[in-house]
């Protein structure tokens, strides 16, 4: 199999003198937290599957394969994506293991773009599946990054010796992939507050973060289940306004309010979404200024938001925006205000 390369990284077939390399960090606890494999991993046994990947020479029906990625800079090697061809379907499974001191800079995000665009183009397969253990934050936002889909949790479906435990199951197909990597990336031209009517209500439904914002992000069908039944504050309700998201005349978001009452001395962005197809074009600053100018017109002076804690937070959002935390605790939440 001829390397695959990319701007920084070079996928190749595993040779001998890898088995070093390979043993280390496949020992290192912090990779194998969530991986299914027993500590230490010796070079013996690295050495072992490394024979098996040469043997079999590149990516074949009915066997796992294993690309060593190695950077083009440096010629170090730094990780490896597992690839696992279905013996008789177009279908293949993908994994990935990458040294700790490699992470978090872009290169599994990388490695696996070109390894799906090898298998979707070049060996012509219609559909791609990966797994994890669902405490894996950040295996799952990268697999979101690529492009795949949740499609379900199996409880307690996978024995990691000495404990069971969820196997979160994602998928991506052919069209999902051509979708995802068409998705519009530039700044829109327009965008409006639309109210959620009954001709748009089924689509303004439909909109999906990521599954991992889903932590931090309420879905929108449970927004307007809130807003038909608000919580009360001294036995006044909040009061809510809510408004779908449309960009260049496509529904991509949905934004709620909790409005200032006597009970409720400041407005408060209540929810706040962005499809997962429309992420980082810049869309959730411009409805935060278009909320804020209405907020003005009012009289108002003070917004604040209630965010969580934790991996894939909208907090580097609101705080990007001018949002500064009060030191107060909502729940779990942390409390933050803007300044009108």
């Amino acid at each position: 199999m001829d390397p695959i390369l990319t701007d920084r990284l070079r996928l190749r077939q595993f040779v001998s003198a890898d088995a070093e390399v390979v043993s280390a960090y496949r020992s290192d606890p912090a990779v194998v937290e969530y991986q299914d494999w027993k500590l230490p991993y010796p070079v013996e046994r690295a050495a072992e599957s490394i024979a098996k990947y040469v043997e079999a020479g590149g990516v074949v029906p009915g066997k796992g394969y294993n690309l060593a990625v190695e950077r083009r800079d440096t010629g170090a090697l730094i990780g490896d994506i597992y690839i696992g061809r279905h013996h008789s379907f177009p279908t293949a499974e993908v994994g990935y293991t990458f040294a700790t001191a490699h992470q978090g800079h872009g290169y599994a995000t990388e490695a696996l773009n070109a390894v799906i665009g090898y298998l979707f183009e070049e060996l012509g397969l219609m559909r791609l599946d990966a797994s994890l253990d669902p405490r894996n934050v950040a295996s799952e936002m990268l697999l979101e990054r690529v492009g795949f889909l949740y499609e379900g949790t199996k409880d307690e479906s996978f024995f990691n010796d000495p404990e069971w435990s969820d196997d979160g199951i994602y998928g991506m197909r052919r069209v999902d992939w051509e979708a995802w990597r068409s998705r519009p990336r530039h700044r829109p031209q327009t965008v409006r507050l639309v109210e959620v009517s009954w001709d748009n209500r089924r689509a303004v439904a439909a909109i999906e973060t990521h599954h991992s914002q889903r932590r931090f992000v309420t879905p929108v069908l449970n927004s307007l289940a809130d807003a038909m039944v608000p919580p009360a504050s001294d036995g006044v309700p909040a009061v809510p306004w809510f408004r779908a998201i449309e960009a260049d005349g496509e529904l991509v978001g949905f934004v709620m309010l909790a409005r200032t009452t006597t009970s409720w001395p400041t407005t408060i962005l209540w929810r706040f979404l962005i499809s997962r197809l429309h992420q980082r074009r810049g869309i959730g600053s411009i409805v935060l200024d278009q909320v804020c100018e209405m907020l003005r017109s009012e009289g108002e002076t003070v917004m604040q938001v209630h965010y969580a804690r934790g991996r894939g937070t909208p907090a580097p959002l609101y705080l990007g925006y001018g949002f500064v935390p009060t030191g107060e605790i909502a729940g779990e939440e942390i409390v933050a205000e803007l300044q009108l």
